[in-house]
Order: C-alpha cells, then sequence, then structure tokens
C-alpha cells in the first residue's frame, strides 16, 4: 500500500498490476497532453517543414541546383535513416552523391577524436570527403 503522507512506498505496492494511469482528462473526453507523443508535436512544427532546415523535405526543383553531396552519417546515429532516405532521393534525381555510413560510431562522434582511435580514423574519412570536395582530391587517395 502508497502511504500518501510520507515519502516511503512499500515494495509491494509496485507491483504491475497494482499500477493505473487514468489517460482521461475529467470529463472522460480527450486525452491529457501528456499523453500526447512529444515526437507528433514535433514534427508539427512549422519549421520542421522547412527544406532548409530538412533537405529530405525539399522539393525537386530545389534539389536540382545542389551541387554533388557528400553525406556522411554513422551506425549508431538517430538521423541514420534521414541520411539514407535523402540520398536514395538525392539518387532518384540523377544528383551525385556519397554516402558514407561508418560503421559502430555515434552522431558526435567528432566530438571524441582526441581521446578515441576509432573517432580520430573516422574524422580522416570525413577530412578525405571534405579534399574530394575542395580539392579535388581522388577518391581513395591517401590522407
Amino acid at each position: 500500500m502508497i502511504d500518501q503522507s510520507s515519502e516511503h512506498v512499500e515494495p509491494s505496492a509496485l507491483r504491475r498490476d497494482n499500477l493505473q494511469l487514468d489517460l482521461l482528462e475529467e470529463d472522460g473526453a480527450t486525452p491529457s497532453p501528456f499523453v500526447t507523443s512529444p515526437v507528433k508535436r514535433f514534427r508539427e512544427i512549422p519549421i520542421m517543414r522547412n527544406p532548409y532546415i530538412s533537405p529530405y523535405v525539399a522539393s525537386d526543383e530545389l534539389l536540382e541546383g545542389l551541387p554533388p553531396m557528400h553525406i556522411i552519417a554513422c551506425s549508431l546515429d538517430p538521423l541514420l535513416d534521414d541520411s539514407v532516405m535523402f540520398a536514395k532521393k538525392l539518387k532518384r534525381r540523377n544528383k551525385h552523391v556519397q554516402l558514407d555510413i561508418i560503421d559502430g560510431l555515434p552522431h558526435g562522434f567528432l566530438n571524441f577524436s582526441p581521446i578515441s582511435t576509432e573517432c580520430k580514423a573516422a574524422s580522416m574519412r570525413c577530412v578525405r570527403h571534405i579534399m574530394q570536395v575542395l580539392l579535388w582530391f581522388p577518391r581513395g587517395g591517401v590522407v
């Protein structure tokens, strides 16, 4: 039993079959605001449909003006699916795109380059892509 007069909770009161969550407002009609998915609310923000924020939602006309693309994503990146979908969208438009997926690292791995050999090696892959773009460095060249 839960003793509401103190912060002590009896372990027997925490059994799964004792837990209840009232998802209805007092009038019984609509779900409480805390039940609404934050992801759904996030997707409904107008800026998330802005093609300059999320190029995946860009029109074909806007994509036509893009230069060749180098997309680097990580296998543990929450944006991996977005990167793959965007690369596929560019390919369907016959745009030049290179998608490089770095295995076993998370989004933000560049921050760990000074302390991780894996992150340092991955950051050098990024440098190679930059060299390809800016210096016309041949693909597969040594840095």
